[in-house]
């Protein structure tokens, strides 16, 4: 079976920057290569993912209301198991250790036992996360968020959990998670998927992306990862209802495309699947993407 790597920079990037998800798929081809497993691979191209200026994750993870802090999520599957991570801090790769919780008794780890477990590891940064870049794109007044439809009928100040006042402004939305969907050459499926999470969320809050079945998926019969509002991705549990409709028999390209169609127009949501058989990928905003098949582009974003 030809290997195939899917990967994405999230819903809203500009498809512009497909070319780093090119980059990305090539990482994994490279790992595959190399003998690396699906989930191995498909944790390649996130890492690399992660360390591009033009996605929120990682060393990009936009800054939250505060203006000061980043807190990261993080989930990898594949047909044995999965390992997700929520509220880290300070940690360039968050998928990594999603991967090392997949690899331990636990499938997920949150907050401070979180930070410990990637400190104990050395996955915690020796440079700070908060770059220069992120920091001038504090920009929007917190006003603004009341027209985020998150926010429309939220009294900012009553809810703010952080240990500093609210600030005269905050970062701007950004491209979302990073994720990727690999096939290895004996047909075994794999997903991971990494966040800086949204500017525009409270101290703790966690989105879609380390939810199993949510954010990312994995099985015999297909794996998935989903980009966009994640608490609305959370509640409809996204990958596990196109994963659904896979197993039983809908190609995954008309799967991502139908569910995508069918999601409120209001919120953005995007979704890449691979199957034994094929693969998909389909979002309702711009979205920076790219396929490969062997050695071979066979679909990108731009």
């Amino acid at each position: 079976m030809v290997p195939l790597v899917v990967a994405h920079g999230g819903a809203g990037a500009d498809g512009a920057h497909s070319a780093g998800c090119v980059v990305a798929c090539r990482a994994a081809a490279r790992a595959l290569g190399a003998g690396a497993s699906a989930l191995e691979a498909a944790a390649a191209a996130v890492r690399v993912l992660e360390d591009d200026e033009n996605f929120n994750a990682g060393r990009h993870s936009a800054v939250r209301l505060d203006g000061r802090t980043v807190q990261m999520d993080a989930g990898v599957a594949d047909a044995d198991g999965f390992g997700s991570v929520a509220g880290l801090e300070d940690v360039a790769h968050a998928v990594d250790v999603a991967l090392a919780v997949r690899r331990s008794p636990h499938v997920m780890l949150a907050g401070a036992g979180a930070q410990a477990f990637a400190r104990k590891l050395g996955l915690v940064s020796p440079t700070p996360l908060i770059t220069p870049r992120r920091v001038e794109h504090a920009r929007d007044a917190l006003a603004s968020l009341r027209d985020d439809p998150r926010w429309v009928h939220a009294d900012v100040e009553a809810v703010w959990n952080f240990d500093t006042p609210p600030p005269a402004a905050v970062p701007p939305p950004t491209g979302d998670t990073v994720g990727a969907v690999v096939r290895d050459a004996q047909g075994k499926l794999a997903a991971a998927g990494s966040t800086g999470g949204t500017a525009w969320s409270l101290r703790g809050r966690v989105g879609d992306t380390p939810i199993f079945g949510a954010g990312f998926y994995a099985s015999a019969h297909a794996a998935l990862v989903a980009t966009g509002i994640g608490e609305e991705i959370w509640r409809r549990m996204s990958c596990r209802a196109v994963h659904d409709g896979v197993a039983a028999g809908t190609p995954p390209m008309e799967a991502v495309v139908q569910y995508v169609r069918a999601h409120p127009a209001a919120w953005d949501v995007g979704l890449l699947c691979v199957t034994p058989a094929g693969w998909g990928a389909a979002s309702n905003r711009n979205m920076a993407w790219a396929a490969m098949e062997g050695d071979r582009v066979v679909g990108r974003g731009g």
